[in-house]
């Protein structure tokens, strides 16, 4: 049986080669830490799920805003506000 070339598998491959070639001589201005696992710690998403004390909601959007590692118009802060029952507007 002759096996056919299957030239789906070239695009990627040289669309990927033209990609590194188009990054090639640039250099990354921000800091990354050499340490994967700090790496990886410092680009997750919060873990503060439901009401939160201010002190500690105000360190947490502090810390996420300050983060280097993230970038500067792509924090990913989602806060949702709900009125405490029985206040009247």
């Amino acid at each position: 049986m002759r096996r056919q070339h299957d030239h789906s598998l070239e695009r990627p491959l040289s669309r990927c080669l033209t990609l590194i070639e188009s990054v090639q001589g640039q250099q990354f201005s921000r800091y990354v830490p050499e340490d994967i696992t700090t790496l990886l710690s410092m680009t997750q998403p919060l873990k503060l799920r439901g009401f939160q004390p201010w002190d500690t909601f105000c360190d947490a959007v502090h810390t996420m805003m300050s983060n280097t590692l993230l970038p500067a118009d792509g924090k990913g802060v989602l806060v949702a506000l709900r009125p405490v029952p029985g206040i009247r507007g």
